[in-house]
């Protein structure tokens, strides 16, 4: 198994009856992607609506985090 941290920025936090999440520690299996962990944080956003970093770099949807990785999901910001 593989800990990792998943920090959820701005909208991509859960709103809970007693505030909102903002970090959730993970316990992912060998091979687990960013996919994988978007899906079971139930992050209600499409991976291409979203900038994924880790140790300031963007990741792609099959990266496979590595124990101690602290994931950043952050929504894309877009505007008119």
């Amino acid at each position: 198994m593989i800990r990792v941290v998943v920090q959820l920025h701005t909208i991509a936090q859960k709103k809970t009856k007693n505030g909102r999440i903002d970090k959730i520690n993970l316990e992912i299996s060998n091979g687990s992607t960013i996919l994988d962990i978007i899906e079971r944080v139930d992050i209600p956003l499409k991976f291409e609506d979203l900038l994924v970093v880790i140790e300031q770099k963007t990741v792609a949807a099959d990266y496979q985090p590595q124990d101690g990785d602290i994931i950043h999901i952050i929504p894309a910001i877009s505007g008119g």
